[in-house]
């Protein structure tokens, strides 16, 4: 639950890394992680059509999304 607090208390979320074996534990806390991307035992490694959220302050709009890229 610190961790949780710690990863959200921030004005931007622009992406979080979770690290376990546990996937319970994975699934639970990416979806409490409040962030445009939340990857999973691995960082940075998204495919150019996915679509990207605007969280916080971070920015609005789906920025990496196939439609930007036209």
């Amino acid at each position: 639950a610190e961790a949780i607090e710690i990863a959200n208390d921030t004005l931007y979320g622009l992406g979080a890394g979770v690290w376990t074996r546990d996937t319970h534990q994975a699934y639970q806390i990416s979806r409490a992680i409040k962030a445009g991307r939340v990857w999973v035992n691995c960082y940075h490694l998204y495919p150019a059509h996915a679509p990207f959220g605007g969280y916080k302050k971070s920015g609005i709009g789906r920025e990496n999304h196939k439609m930007m890229l036209a």
